[in-house]
């Protein structure tokens, strides 16, 4: 199928790149229908060159009647939901964040690197830069046009200035008081938003010792770690894309830092019964 490169501009017929001078000028939005298309006058819009795909206009709405509309190289996928993201950031593996506070320069860097050939080694990832954020998520989800690539950065941001108020323990709970849960937050490790509420009621059933290895802060450390301990959802969140409402009794279970880490050692994480038979082996072979 041909790709437009010319389109309708106030009666006269223009390039992409004048088109794309004009967006710029005015600061135009997709539903302002500025441009029309040579072909069936529906409204269309242009993109700028991007990762193996030149400059282009795509309709607003795919006409299947006219031949100039369809997805271009790399569209022909769903489009990349919040719930991908979410998913996606919860996979990404790193020593350091090193991401500044969003802005529009650190967009350009992650759309940047979204549409980067060239290809990073695995020390260069070990710390967490727009750039290479944007490079990770190209290399996962690919090449796509670039209201989607800022669509799936605003996102990002989301959660990244969500997590300035987070804690740095791996799916540990906020304190926001909400006891809905399914909105994934990204600090140091990866992190899910938790409710105080479900922690407490956790605690209150289960107990505050490790049911894995049986540790309990206060009876080892005194009252300084009295009540200290992680809480770890069974269902990871990370796998579910609809908000719901969060079980303690059958979802939560307390878990100390250390057989917390080890559960999400393996994706899928290790079960409860399956690490604590690990423990109990150990113990008896030792």
């Amino acid at each position: 199928m041909p790709t437009a490169v010319e389109c309708i501009y106030d009666n006269e017929r223009i390039d992409v790149d004048t088109a794309l001078a004009i967006k710029a000028a005015k600061r135009a939005k997709r539903t302002d229908d500025l441009f029309a298309c040579i072909q069936c006058r529906a409204p269309v819009w242009p993109f700028k060159k991007g990762g193996h795909t030149t400059a282009h206009f795509e309709h607003n709405r795919r006409n299947p009647h006219c031949p100039l509309s369809h997805r271009q190289p790399g569209r022909n996928k769903t489009r990349i939901s919040r719930a991908d993201v979410e998913q996606f950031l919860a996979s990404l593996r790193y020593e350091r964040d090193c991401r500044e506070s969003p802005d529009l320069r650190r967009r350009g860097q992650f759309q940047a690197g979204w549409n980067a050939k060239r290809v990073y080694q695995e020390k260069t990832l070990r710390d967490l830069t727009w750039h290479n954020m944007g490079f990770r998520f190209g290399q996962h989800f690919g090449s796509r046009p670039e209201h989607e690539i800022i669509s799936v950065y605003e996102n990002v941001t989301a959660f990244h200035n969500d997590s300035k108020n987070g804690r740095n323990f791996p799916e540990e709970e906020s304190s926001d008081g909400r006891f809905v849960e399914g909105a994934v937050t990204h600090i140091a490790v990866n992190a899910y938003e938790r409710n105080s509420i479900a922690r407490r009621k956790c605690l209150e059933i289960h107990g505050d010792s490790c049911c894995i290895c049986g540790l309990n802060f206060g009876q080892t450390y005194g009252l300084i770690a009295e009540g200290y301990i992680h809480v770890h959802h069974l269902r990871p969140l990370s796998e579910i894309s609809e908000r719901y409402e969060v079980d303690p009794k059958n979802d939560l279970r307390p878990v100390c830092p250390n057989c917390h880490a080890v559960l999400h050692l393996r994706r899928p994480p290790f079960s409860i019964d399956e690490l604590a038979a690990l423990v109990e082996s150990k113990k008896n072979s030792g």
